[in-house]
């Protein structure tokens, strides 16, 4: 004898307004909700802004003061260079307190005025070897033509999603500020 679970309905544990009146109360409350949240996000954008500011400050210091070290230690090294690498038997050399090196960089490729250069490779046959083309998925062609698109495989296209969206008044305006302030 086996017997089948029964789904239970799952409680609401969420108010849940009563008649026009309560939902009105709730879009209000929504809406002072929202205008709390974004006071509480412009003072942490400007705490986080001036605390940003003030590390930047002193790691450009820092920064500059490790080139300086680097750039006079380089000058002793290299004043020195035949005596620390044992007339070239090494390139590295170890101190108490760390190491110098000397290092070759690998070969790289500068290019100027890419486009006239893309051109020129492309224009002669031998040297298309150093053209490299990038495929991707085109998902504005894909959305224009949905029925096609559904029909192969991996690919699967959503439309007709709804969403809930609560505007409280006040909020618009404040969601304009806002979009007009970070750009």
């Amino acid at each position: 004898m086996s017997r089948t679970k029964k789904a239970k309905a799952v409680a609401n544990t969420v108010p849940v307004p009563q008649d026009a009146m309560e939902a009105d109360a709730f879009v209000q409350r929504i809406g002072d909700a929202q205008r709390r949240a974004l006071v509480l996000k412009a003072a942490l954008d400007e705490t986080i802004a001036a605390a940003k500011k003030r590390a930047e400050a002193e790691a450009a210091t820092i920064a500059q003061q490790i080139q300086d070290a680097t750039r006079g230690l380089q000058i002793w090294a290299d004043a020195n260079r035949t005596r620390l690498t044992r007339e070239g038997a090494t390139k590295t050399v170890r101190m108490p307190s760390g190491e110098i090196a000397w290092r070759m960089r690998p070969a790289s490729i500068s290019i100027k005025e890419a486009e006239k250069v893309l051109e020129a490779l492309l224009a002669d046959k031998k040297l298309g070897r150093f053209v490299r083309t990038k495929h991707e998925i085109d998902k504005e062609a894909l959305l224009k033509e949905p029925v096609a698109a559904a029909a192969i495989d991996g690919i699967t296209v959503k439309s007709g999603i709804e969403d809930f969206v609560v505007t409280p008044a006040g909020m618009q305006m404040a969601a304009e500020t806002d979009a007009k302030v970070a750009a």
